[in-house]
């Protein structure tokens, strides 16, 4: 017959038993995401990451117009102690690796500074990155307002004059 059976069941059936899964997969792990903000107190580094959800494979090639899918923007500050150096690529790497094993394609953008008071609470985004240039710091402060602590009032200088 056409139809073979696995197991007691059609191939056809085990087929959309594994896109439901597949299905299933792809929703909830976006439940598994890190925050998309993560400011340390005190003046640190800071880089913004856009992250992507990897094609599958047997998807069909991406033309010139087929539209991307929109990116998830993370925003994350941090001490060296914390991060394990004195370098943006630091502040990144651990942010990276997850969203990496999450099945995201993963682009930091951009980078810079953060003066971060959770007491008042305030957030001052500035200055720029050697390796990964300046980042939209308009943007940077529109996510730490939308995604970031309750109450958190974002700032922002794009002076190219400060560090």
């Amino acid at each position: 017959p056409s139809s073979e059976l696995l197991n007691g069941t059609s191939v056809a059936q085990n087929e959309h038993r594994e896109d439901l899964i597949n299905k299933i997969n792809d929703n909830n792990i976006d439940t598994l995401l890190p925050k998309r903000v993560s400011l340390t107190p005190g003046i640190h580094k800071y880089v913004i990451i856009e992250a992507r959800k990897k094609r599958k494979e047997d998807d069909s090639p991406q033309t010139a117009k087929s539209p991307k899918s929109k990116p998830l923007r993370f925003v994350r500050s941090a001490s060296p102690s914390e991060c394990g150096g004195p370098y943006h690529a630091d502040v990144a790497s651990s942010l990276v690796k997850e969203l990496t094993s999450l099945g995201y394609d993963v682009t930091v953008v951009g980078g810079g500074r953060i003066d971060y008071n959770e007491y008042a609470p305030h957030a001052h985004v500035y200055g720029f990155s050697y390796g990964f240039g300046k980042g939209d710091h308009a943007l940077v402060a529109q996510i730490i307002e939308q995604f970031g602590e309750d109450g958190v009032v974002a700032t922002f200088d794009n002076s190219n004059s400060l560090y």
